[in-house]
Formats: C-alpha cells, sequence, structure tokens
C-alpha cells in the first residue's frame, strides 16, 4: 500500500492503455496463427509420413491408375512403400558419446553446443561430432510427455552426452524425413524404464520405419520443411512484438516517452 506510482492524467492513460492493448491483441493473434499452423502441420505429418495422403506427383502409375495400399507392421501404407527397422535405417553411433559433468563443462566453456536428450544443454570448447545427425532422446519424462521434440536434426560441430542416441542415416533416407518420422511416433509402449523412461538402443534398433522412394522422401521433407520456416518467422514475428510491448511500457509507463 506505501509504493508510489506515476499517475497522469485520465486522458493519458487511456492513451497509454490502448496503445499497450493493441499490442497485446496483435501478440494474442500471432500466438493463435502459431497454434493453427502447428497443428495444420501434425496434421500434414501424420498424413504424408503414413502415405494416406501422397503428394499429387506419387499417387499415381505411369498409365494414370491411382496406387493402391498394403497391410504391413506398420499398419497400412502405399503398396510401392517399404517398411524397414530403425537398425538398417542408421548406423547408431553411441559408442562416441561422452558425458562430462556441469562441474567439469563449467571449467571448459566454448562456442560448440553440447547435446542432451532435449537439446542444447550447454556449449563447451571441443566437439566430437562434425556431420549432420539424428538424436534421439534416450530417457527422461520427454518420452512420455513430449513437451519438446524427442528427435531432432543436429548439423555442424557438437558434443553429445549419454542422454541421446546418435543416429547416422543411410544413403537410402533423407535425414529431414527420417527425423520427423521418427518424432511423429508414439514411444509410450517402447519404454523400458520403471523409475524413469527410457528407450534402451536394442529396443531402438528394432522400431519399425516406412521407407518410401528417396524422391518421395524428400518432397515430403520439403514440404515440411517450409512449414517449420513459416512456424519460425511467425515465432520470431512474436518474440519480436514482446520485446516490444516490453520497451513500450518502460518508455510509456515512466513518462520517459510522452503519447502525442
Amino acid at each position: 500500500s506505501n509504493v508510489k506510482i506515476s499517475v497522469p492524467k485520465k486522458l493519458e492513460q487511456t492513451a497509454i492503455a490502448t496503445a499497450l492493448s493493441d499490442v497485446d491483441n496483435l501478440i494474442q493473434s500471432l500466438e493463435k496463427l502459431i497454434a493453427k499452423k502447428e497443428a495444420i502441420k501434425t496434421g500434414t505429418m501424420q498424413h504424408l509420413l503414413t502415405g494416406k495422403t501422397r503428394l499429387p506427383e506419387f499417387a499415381t502409375h505411369e498409365n494414370g491408375s491411382a496406387k493402391g495400399f498394403k497391410q504391413t507392421e506398420l499398419g497400412r501404407i502405399p503398396e510401392d512403400w517399404k517398411v524397414v527397422s530403425l537398425g538398417e535405417a542408421v548406423e547408431f553411433l553411441d559408442g562416441q558419446r561422452k558425458p562430462i559433468k556441469a562441474s567439469d563443462r563449467a571449467k571448459i566453456n566454448g562456442i560448440y553446443p553440447y547435446y542432451g536428450a532435449s537439446g542444447i544443454v550447454d556449449y563447451v570448447n571441443d566437439y566430437i561430432f562434425d556431420e549432420d545427425l539424428i538424436l534421439l532422446g534416450e530417457d527422461g519424462d520427454n518420452i512420455l510427455s513430449r513437451n519438446s521434440p524427442l528427435s531432432f536434426k543436429v548439423s555442424g560441430k557438437i558434443w553429445v552426452n549419454n542422454h541421446a542416441h546418435v543416429l547416422r542415416p543411410n544413403q537410402n533416407f533423407n535425414i529431414t524425413f527420417l527425423t520427423s518420422f521418427l518424432e511423429s511416433l508414439d514411444y509410450a509402449l517402447l519404454n523400458s524404464g520403471t523409475a524413469q523412461p527410457k528407450l534402451n538402443k536394442a529396443t531402438c534398433l528394432k522400431i519399425k520405419v516406412a521407407k518410401p522412394s528417396k524422391n518421395e522422401q524428400t518432397a515430403i521433407a520439403t514440404v515440411l520443411s517450409d512449414m517449420d520456416a513459416e512456424i519460425q518467422a511467425l515465432q520470431q514475428r512474436l518474440d519480436k512484438t514482446r520485446d516490444i510491448k516490453q520497451g513500450m511500457m518502460q518508455q510509456l509507463l515512466t513518462g520517459k516517452v510522452r503519447l502525442a
């Protein structure tokens, strides 16, 4: 009750409130648009990664007839797709991983990302890998909760601890397609942990993966990448708008900047 506040005239208060409300409305509209785009992407993934919907150039035979479907371990998929195990699709590089304790990482701060089960944990001054790879979370609540990506693509010089499987796709797979396919799976039934959810290597090797032609994989990956880029651009705009609102509050609510 003793906090002192600045009190402009009611007319100026209203003008300031209107300006801030306009920014709030823009923020809310961007949040809704991002949620809508993410829902559309999820639906698109469910259809394209299972073959329920085919891109036009892959949907028909040379004679113009529609391609059919077949029943597999993954359920009903296009007749010209194959099903392989993850062990056939990638090379596991888990043996090259090296965990570093937080206290030791503090002594080797650097520019190279240090990855864990759900993304970048820290930055260090050395790296283990320097190529395009897929990381698949090995343990942690995210296996069940899926609050963040469990499968994600990484590129360049990085270090990886022992909480994420390191996968190198073979030449018959598009890395973006395979990353998206793995991210689309439900891992609840593959969990082998008790106290903490876990995806062990033996289980991961047996995961069934859809294998369309490399050209179709690339086409699907392009569609999904374009959607990701659109969502990322909207997220950047949202972050910038939030920063603008924060700056407006600091200026307008203190009277450093006055509305005309």
